[in-house]
């Protein structure tokens, strides 16, 4: 699966609920057999000015 804690907790899903708690785009999927935790990162761009005030 991934890698655990030695506390028993799954850090994948550590990080994903502080990714959620941050404010980020996330998104969750229940499913049968699993659960997906997909998180949105945004990269700085050069194509785009920060400073033009949009």
């Amino acid at each position: 699966m991934g890698d655990s804690h030695p506390s028993g907790k799954l850090v994948q899903i550590e990080h994903a609920l502080t990714a959620v708690g941050s404010g980020q785009t996330s998104l969750g999927i229940k499913a049968a057999n699993g659960v997906v935790i997909a998180t949105e990162k945004k990269l700085p761009s050069i194509l785009v000015d920060e400073t033009s005030g949009r």
